[in-house]
């Protein structure tokens, strides 16, 4: 897997690894994350990143600069057994 360019990335509920960066541009960290056409309240707007991979706890991503990079998650472990 190779970081690719925010541009390219999946619009749709697909969690994918960003970059962060602080105001100076410096790299911070790595954070999941998703887009959605929707806002916390459940009503539509123009899009936007959430900051959490799972739909049911999540806010709004909001940063200082802009995101640069992002790459797709790795697949589960070959013995992951999902909660029930």
């Amino acid at each position: 897997m190779e970081w690719q360019p925010i541009e390219t990335a999946p619009k749709d509920d697909e969690a994918i690894l960003i970059t962060l960066h602080n105001a100076r541009g410096e790299y911070v960290g790595q954070s999941v994350v998703y887009w959605s056409t929707y806002d916390n309240e459940g009503y539509a707007d123009e899009g936007h990143w959430h900051c959490n991979a799972s739909k049911h706890v999540s806010d709004r991503v909001s940063y200082t600069s802009p995101l640069s990079h992002w790459m797709p998650l790795p697949p589960p472990p070959a013995n992951h057994q999902p909660r029930e």
